[in-house]
């Protein structure tokens, strides 16, 4: 029960508090990164709000500067920020049109 309630009161000012700050750096060069980083920063932040333990095995070490497709069943809300966290480099997400 602490865990929900740290994850929510998280997901509420954390979310206001980074996302204004990766809005006002995202125009520093070079562009993107210091907003994904901000992103990777909500995202463990958000994780251990929650008490979320992650693990992550990768058979083959991947090149950030690569394309990858990651897809996740998207069980809970903790997908998003497992993704955000664990993903080398930037992240980019799509969702079908009936969620909106």
């Amino acid at each position: 029960m602490l865990f929900t309630l740290t994850s929510n009161v998280f997901l509420v000012v954390g979310t206001v508090v980074l996302g204004s700050l990766a809005t006002a750096v995202g125009w520093i060069p070079p562009r993107g990164d210091w907003t994904v980083r901000v992103a990777k920063l909500w995202s463990r932040l958000l994780l251990l709000a929650s008490g979320v333990r992650l693990s992550v095995d990768v058979e083959a070490r991947l090149d950030p500067r690569g394309g990858f497709v990651f897809m996740a069943n998207h069980q809970s809300m903790i997908d998003v920020a497992a993704l955000l966290f664990s993903v080398p480099g930037q992240a980019r997400f799509l969702a079908k049109r009936s969620l909106f």
